[in-house]
């Protein structure tokens, strides 16, 4: 009775709890609404399946143009009489982690009807009872979690008031036969998406000790690239990309099409990403990476999943009005950067005609690419290799933008880029510079080596590129993080300073 009550109680018109929202939303990650008044509102509420004194929803919460998804679980408190003047303050013994808000709820005495707060007020005479109920996040409650993972791999033929609209698009050779579970956790590095870590008590089929399933918290009607295009990749030889066991997406009531909730990977035991590990080596100063032949097949598994993209996924000629639009972005990038920082404006001229250079030569055809690649989106796995993560691409930039065809080489900028982020971090907490950038040089050209030669057009492309990024660097680092601005502007100024020539070897 009480979980019929409980699904059925409607979030979406209970002011009380959207006041409460709005108080919660600033406080996550994810959420990228005005933090100072963020006046989000519930536009959907799907249910998602309940039990005892316990029910779940997904709610869809739009905040300007943005919508977001919005687990959450629902759990009965105590009840009160009617008529009872209740604060939402005053929560008495509910469970605090997770916890968005606290409501009052109606319990009607037949459990085929059900009250919001304003028939609450308007049917008095029909409730006997009334009680509160905690709406916490159901990325942070185990019943969540729980259902959150089912979801994800297709286990909800018996779970009652599941929403048509939510499918589940389950992989059949790798979700069929998952082990019981030992535990579960949420991931507490939350960035633009939530992920639950879900332990095995032994072993699957594939040798996989367990599951991360990643909620995917902004909504956007398609195909997201982290799900599409690491599906793909999954079933490739050489493996170059996590275990893929399941997803499921959201029809959307204006019948545009879906929009990607969960996916699910397997767990990589005892993995560490690049950025971690080699910021752990430049900690010992030496301008010699210790293992260049980890650096190497770096650069192998980059090659890899390029070539492996390029046989899954169509291609396109680069067109020139295709080149004029990329073109458009890098004189964009110069202007925004010198603005950023007026101290480049004396490059302006070369950092154009090095534009100007590699938007009149040959390009290569585009295809399906990472999109935000760098030592942060790959991880070593001990007695496996690296494997790339994260194909997304930059979540804010629009979903179409995210699933074009673009420059393999644009990955490859991000990389070499990311190496000299890696020695300037160290450099700003204090190590000397000239060892951590020969250290960066080094581990550029052993990438390099690793991902193959190129041509001498493709070596101007990019050298474009990284020239590109680095300004991109630039505003960004003197938007969000000022100390950090040196490292992309002694880039820009490396390719120049003292350097006529455009060859690659000055621009890496």
């Amino acid at each position: 009775m009480a979980t019929l009550a409980l699904s059925r109680c409607v979030l979406q018109s209970d002011d009380s709890f959207v006041e409460q929202l709005n108080r919660w939303l600033p406080k996550t990650r994810w959420f990228t609404g005005n933090k100072s008044f963020p006046e989000a509102v519930i536009t959907e509420e799907f249910p998602l399946g309940g039990s005892e004194n316990t029910a779940a929803k997904l709610l869809i919460v739009s905040s300007g143009d943005t919508q977001f998804f919005v687990p959450v679980v629902l759990r009965l408190g105590s009840q009160l009489a009617s008529g009872t003047v209740w604060d939402h303050q005053d929560d008495g013994n509910l469970p605090k982690l997770g916890r968005i808000a606290t409501i009052c709820a109606p319990l009607p005495p037949n459990a085929s009807s059900s009250f919001t707060k304003t028939e609450l007020a308007t049917q008095a005479s029909t409730v006997e009872q009334v009680a509160l109920v905690s709406v916490l996040d159901a990325t942070d409650d185990p019943y969540g979690q729980e259902l959150l993972l089912r979801c994800c791999l297709g286990d909800l033929a018996n779970e009652a008031h599941i929403d048509p609209r939510i499918e589940t698009l389950a992989s059949k050779q790798n979700s069929t036969k998952i082990p019981a579970l030992k535990n579960f956790h949420r991931l507490n590095a939350e960035q633009s998406n939530t992920s639950i870590i879900y332990e095995f008590k032994e072993a699957d089929s594939h040798g996989s000790e367990g599951l991360i399933v990643k909620l995917l918290r902004i909504v956007n009607i398609g195909a997201n690239p982290d799900i599409e295009l690491q599906a793909a990749l999954a079933g490739q030889n050489p493996r170059t990309v996590p275990l893929h066991y399941g997803s499921a997406r959201v029809r959307a009531s204006h019948g545009l099409g879906y929009a990607d909730l969960l996916v699910g990977q397997e767990l990589l035991r005892g993995c560490v990403d690049a950025w971690q590990m080699f910021q752990a080596e430049l900690n010992t100063p030496s301008s010699e990476p210790n293992d260049p032949n980890l650096i190497r097949s770096l650069g192998a598994l980059s090659a890899d999943f390029h070539s492996q993209l390029r046989e899954l996924f169509p291609t396109d000629a680069p067109t020139p009005g295709r080149k004029a639009e990329i073109y458009s972005t890098w004189v964009d990038r110069c202007n925004e950067a010198i603005e950023a920082a007026p101290e480049l404006a004396e490059y302006r001229s070369e950092i154009l005609g090095l534009f100007d250079r590699a938007r009149n030569i040959n390009w290569p055809d585009l295809q399906r690419v990472h999109g935000d690649y760098h030592l942060g989106q790959v991880l070593f796995v001990p007695h496996l290799g690296w494997r790339a993560v994260d194909f997304e691409g930059e979540p804010l930039r629009p979903l179409f933008q995210r699933s074009q065809s673009d420059l393999s080489l644009r990955d490859v900028a991000g990389m070499l880029r990311s190496f000299d982020y890696a020695a300037g971090a160290v450099v700003l907490n204090g190590k000397p510079e000239n060892v951590a950038r020969a250290w960066a040089k080094n581990a550029q050209a052993l990438f390099m080596s690793g991902y193959g030669a190129l041509s001498n057009e493709e070596e101007l492309l990019l050298g474009a590129l990284i020239l590109e990024k680095a300004l991109y660097e630039v505003v960004y680092e003197a938007t969000y993080r000022p100390r950090w601005l040196t490292i992309p502007v002694q880039a820009v100024k490396d390719i120049f300073v003292s350097r006529k020539s455009t060859s690659v070897n000055s621009l890496r």
